[in-house]
């Protein structure tokens, strides 16, 4: 009795050492899998003695202006031309001087004409008809000799009209300078407005016949159709 209660004692013992060493078998190898999910952070060594800080160019963007058409009138009113010059329009800054040189050449010329003219109405209407009071010999000429030769070719109502004539010119050559003034700043005003303005360069203008779809009302033939022009402008 006492040798089977020894064997069975053993049986027992072995059967808790089997349980003990497959506990501890099971806990080594979970610790094993959960040290392996550890994900080991590397670390990660920057060397600052050959680090260069690079930099890409900035891209400047250029501000477009817009045109000015104020500025283009304020340099037109100041110096005829330089609107023109400012609108790019180089062409026709000789066109504005041009005008400039006629309209003056004509008003010199007038002005010229007017003052001959005036002079010699004066002596042939006042001077010549003055009484001097007498005088020793060798002071002065008794009446002066007239001015120019207009005194002597016409009359003085011909030297009236030729003085009226040629005033009128004289004060229509300021006129037209002041007009062509005002058009050359009008001129710069508005190429500075369409400076910007986009225009095709197809830029044509087609003409063709055509025949239009509704038929003649009161027309004998029913079915006779009117022709005419078909006038297309692109730009």
């Amino acid at each position: 009795m006492s040798k089977m209660k020894g064997c069975y004692f053993c049986l027992r013992l072995k059967f808790v050492v089997l349980v003990c060493s497959v506990l501890f078998t099971t806990y080594l190898n979970s610790q094993t899998y959960s040290d392996s999910l550890v994900l080991e952070q590397p670390q990660v060594v920057i060397d600052t003695t050959n680090l260069s800080y690079e930099t890409e160019p900035l891209i400047s963007q250029k501000t477009i202006k817009p045109h000015s058409p104020h500025k283009a009138t304020m340099l037109a009113i100041f110096l005829p031309g330089s609107g023109q010059v400012y609108n790019k329009k180089y062409w026709k800054v000789p066109i504005v001087y041009a005008g400039f040189g006629a309209i003056a050449y004509y008003i010199v010329t007038q002005t010229q004409q007017y003052n001959s003219f005036k002079d010699a109405y004066e002596w042939s209407a006042f001077t010549q008809y003055t009484i001097y009071p007498p005088s020793p010999n060798n002071i002065f000429i008794p009446v002066p000799p007239p001015p120019n030769e207009l005194a002597e070719k016409y009359n003085t109502n011909q030297l009236l009209t030729g003085r009226q004539y040629y005033r009128r010119n004289v004060e229509l050559g300021y006129i037209v300078a002041g007009f062509w003034y005002v058009l050359t700043i009008v001129d710069a005003v508005v190429d500075a407005h369409f400076f910007d303005y986009d225009i095709s360069n197809d830029l044509t203008l087609s003409v063709k016949p055509a025949a239009f779809t509704a038929p003649f009302v009161h027309s004998v033939n029913a079915h006779q159709y009117p022709l005419g022009l078909n006038v297309t402008l692109n730009f």
